[in-house]
């Protein structure tokens, strides 16, 4: 598998002073950042059954990631020269993230309603990054031991019971590595850290599902436990650390590093149901609380958080159908203080064409809200500060759908799907 994503972050910033009744332009600079990040996989598996009732599985995956940030500032002194390159504040980086992981899980069955399974992976990563313009590298190596448990007990024909320990390993995205100077919002400037190790956590869980008529629900509790999680730290520094400016007024300076430790504790409840034979409903409800420490800066904070969605379908005659989907997170609790929570809901109409090979499909993005707004709290001994963010989220958009060819109605073999769950994403 090869995937592909680039993007691009670009913006014009321009400062003023207000002076004898009227505003004077003391500085503007232009930023471009240009990132890219390839990712491909190579995967095999293989599944062994021993006995009517134990399997023996293994297999071995790779994945190679190059992530590349080309970033440049131009600023304007206001001294006749126009927009000059900034050397200090632009550069090419490149980083190179090869994942080799083998895994071995051995499975077995007690008696009709017991089942077990028990596995092993083990990871190596090597990280190789280069700032091309001042020839500065970075290289780390590192292997992690990934155990995993599971055990299941069939209650009854519709009632599962599951208990399962995990150790996941987050990476991070290019969001938490870029070290590109952010300072689109001149009084909380951003940076990325491409020194971070991945996070490490624990998870246990206990599931209960169950299947009523038409219906099924799956309840479960969850602790998860992170020893080295990704924080963003903000300090004051004096802008002209920073800028190229003699301003001596103290702005805030984001990064990340692995400086915490957390626990989440929490409670999930999801459940799909067939109202009508052309009616559809889903949704989960999960609600937890998170504790944040870092003792290494003597700080932390907790608080609940929640998040649900729900999804209604509907399949009318002649090939038309909608979807109603509506999703809602509550505030984010950090180290140094919380941002706020948002809604989000869409509508869709989709038409199958041409004997169900095609369909057009319309869908509306938040019709009634033209944008969404996120509040950022943070607090130390030393500041406290608040910003909002505003966000153009009303969107429309028709999509086509055909399909080529013809498929052939044989049974599907069973096979493992190719994901890659394991970097921390941001933004």
């Amino acid at each position: 598998m090869y995937t592909v994503n680039q993007g691009e972050t670009d913006y014009d910033l321009q400062q003023q002073r207000w002076a004898d009744g009227r505003d004077y332009v003391d500085y503007r600079e232009n930023s471009f950042n240009d990132n890219r990040n390839r990712e491909a996989t190579f995967q095999t598996d293989y599944v062994q059954p021993l006995d009517s009732t134990k399997t023996l599985e293994i297999g071995a995956k790779s994945i190679l990631r190059t992530v590349s940030s080309d970033y440049r500032i131009e600023a304007d002194s206001l001294d006749g020269r126009g927009f000059v390159l900034v050397p200090s504040r632009s550069n090419q980086f490149r980083y190179d993230q090869n994942v080799y992981a083998g895994y071995l899980t051995y499975g077995f069955a007690v008696g009709k309603t017991l089942t077990f399974k028990f596995g092993t992976r083990v990871e190596h990563t090597r990280i190789d990054g280069d700032f091309m313009t001042n020839s500065a590298t970075l290289q780390t190596n590192y292997t992690n031991v990934v155990p995993s448990l599971m055990a299941a007990w069939d209650v009854t024909k519709d009632q599962k019971l599951k208990l399962s320990y995990t150790r996941r390993i987050q990476r991070p995205s290019i969001f938490y590595l870029n070290p590109y100077i952010n300072t689109s919002n001149p009084r909380n400037i951003m940076a990325g850290n491409p020194s971070l190790a991945p996070e490490l956590t624990d998870a246990y869980e206990l599931g209960y599902n169950t299947y009523i008529k038409k219906s099924s629900f799956t309840f479960s509790g969850y602790w998860r436990q992170t020893n080295n999680a990704i924080e963003a730290l903000s300090r004051n520094v004096p802008a002209r650390n920073l800028l190229p400016t003699v301003d001596s007024a103290l702005v805030l300076y984001t990064t990340f590093q692995n400086v915490a430790r957390n626990a989440t504790y929490g409670l999930s409840v999801s459940g799909s149901t067939k109202l009508t034979p052309k009616w559809n409903l889903s949704g989960n409800v999960n609600y937890y609380y998170m504790w944040v420490r870092s003792a290494a800066l003597n700080l932390e904070n907790g608080g609940t958080m929640h998040n649900a969605n729900i999804t209604s379908a509907w399949q009318f005659d002649n090939g038309w159908s909608a979807q109603f989907t509506g999703l809602f997170n509550s505030r984010r609790i950090q180290l140094q203080g919380r941002s706020s929570g948002y809604r989000s809901y869409n509508v869709a109409v989709k038409k199958e064409l041409f004997q169900k090979k095609g369909s057009l499909t319309l869908s509306v993005i938040n019709p009634f809200n033209r944008q969404l707004i996120f509040r950022n709290d943070l607090a130390s001994e030393q500041f406290t500060y608040t910003d909002n963010s505003y966000f153009l989220n009303r969107n429309l958009r028709l999509s086509f759908n055909y399909q080529f060819g013809k498929l052939e109605n044989r049974p599907a073999r069973p096979k493992k799907s190719i994901r890659n769950d394991d970097q921390k994403e941001g933004g």
